[in-house]
């Protein structure tokens, strides 16, 4: 069959069946909706409490992270590092001037200057 002439039958066919349609009773809503009365929350902007995940990383360093509002808190060897969030293209990724602390599910990646630790939540 010709493919102009195959285009106008199945054109026929599409109209022929979408005409009768055209002609129903446009879709009525409900009339016996009762609106719902949303609250606004008491305090929209309340942080979140800290919370605290111990790590163990492929080397055997031990390190803590606090999560909070502010960020991470990183403990690891005596030292506090204030990490701040950053936008991840997957997982968590929280960043200061010297280290990047990087989380998907229960697994960190710690990155500094010259080293990477993978590290695992307990």
């Amino acid at each position: 069959m010709n493919p102009a002439l195959r285009f106008r039958s199945l054109r026929g066919a599409l109209l022929g069946a979408l005409l009768p349609l055209a002609a129903c009773d446009p879709v009525t809503p409900p009339t016996d909706l009762v609106p719902m009365r949303v609250e606004p929350d008491a305090a929209p902007h309340t942080p979140l409490p800290p919370r605290t995940v111990h790590y163990i990383c492929q080397d055997g360093t031990e390190l803590a992270v606090e999560y909070s509002s502010e960020g991470a808190r990183l403990h690891l060897n005596g030292e506090h590092h204030l990490l701040l969030p950053e936008i991840a293209a997957s997982g968590a990724l929280f960043v200061d001037s010297s280290l990047e602390w990087h989380t998907k599910g229960e697994v960190g990646l710690l990155t500094g200057a010259d080293d990477s630790l993978e590290c695992h939540a307990q």
